[in-house]
């Protein structure tokens, strides 16, 4: 496995928890994602990448 293939798969491991932390706090995915800084279309790129 190359160097940028760990990095992505690093990655996306955060975001699979970023994700489930999303969905468990309730809220609405624009206004997590404010409290977080992150724009909510790299969040929903995300979402469809790691499915």
């Amino acid at each position: 496995m190359t160097s940028t293939e760990v990095k992505h798969q690093a990655r996306q491991q955060k975001w699979v928890a970023a994700i489930q932390d999303c969905r468990s706090s309730g809220l609405p995915v624009r206004q997590w994602c404010k409290q977080r800084e992150i724009t909510p279309s790299t969040y929903y790129r995300w979402e469809r990448e790691v499915r």
